[in-house]
């Protein structure tokens, strides 16, 4: 099961190599961008905005989930 890594300026030139790095290592990649966002790999994101910032946690959060395993902690 991959985890889920939320990559934020993934449409940057380091954000967009720190993307690829983990999807190469396997990991489950979701990025944020604002300007050259492009679902549902890269999703929009104005990180100054307290209410895009909770939606694009809670959108990840669900993708995570409909792919976890029920695990005890």
């Amino acid at each position: 099961m991959a985890k889920t890594a939320l990559i934020t300026g993934a449409t940057g030139l380091l954000g967009r190599q720190v993307a690829k790095s983990f999807d190469r290592s396997g990991w489950d990649v979701k990025g944020t961008g604002f300007t050259r966002a492009s679902p549902p790999t890269i999703l929009k994101l104005d990180l100054g905005s307290e209410a895009d910032v909770a939606k694009t946690l809670e959108e990840v959060k669900f993708v995570f989930s409909q792919f976890s395993v029920s695990s005890s902690f």
